[in-house]
């Protein structure tokens, strides 16, 4: 499901370099496993 990664990219242009994109991704990593952990 990368709803919510499309979500991100379709209002904010990131540089997958940059730090923002770092925070996105660690973020998006962490709400992930969150989720997955919901609905084992």
């Amino acid at each position: 499901n990368g709803e919510e990664l499309w979500w991100a990219t379709k209002y904010y242009t990131i540089d997958p370099r940059s730090l923002e994109f770092k925070y996105l991704l660690q973020w998006y990593r962490e709400s992930y496993s969150l989720n997955v952990q919901a609905t084992q």
